[in-house]
């Protein structure tokens, strides 16, 4: 059976192992931002949570396509705005990927609308092909 992460270009590649980590971070129960509290340095924890939101400086406006995407995805014989090319492409994609796991989006770092734009269809529907589909500890052996 082909692999088809090593069928997709280089740039491509990089977004789908950032998109694939986020569904595993989130799977993992991975921090998205540290609370303040009395044990630790607020300094320390300002500086951890000042790098996880430079990484994720992009979710806010990827979690607006998603939701179009969801929109666009049930209601698209109800929907009758026109909607720009590339965003329907994104939205669309981001919905079909993260279809059973919503909240994961908050965890998809270094990852713009600008990237997934620049990346064709064909390669948004192989990284959906490529998804991991069973979180790690509810994977069957």
């Amino acid at each position: 059976m082909t692999n088809f992460i090593m069928e997709i270009p280089s740039f491509t590649e990089e977004i789908a192992q950032k998109v694939h980590q986020s569904l595993k971070d989130y799977w993992n129960g991975e921090v998205i931002y540290h609370l303040y509290s009395d044990d630790v340095s607020p300094l320390a924890t300002f500086n951890l949570n000042k790098k996880l939101l430079k990484q994720t400086i992009n979710v806010p406006m990827l979690k607006e396509y998603l939701i179009i995407g969801e929109a666009l995805t049930e209601f698209k014989t109800l929907i009758k705005t026109k909607t720009d090319n590339g965003d329907e492409k994104v939205a669309v994609f981001l919905a079909a990927y993260y279809k059973e796991y919503p909240l994961a989006i908050q965890h998809l770092k270094e990852v713009s609308v600008a990237d997934l734009l620049s990346t064709s269809k064909a390669d948004l529907r192989r990284i959906r092909k490529t998804r991991p589909t069973t979180p790690p500890r509810m994977a069957r052996s």
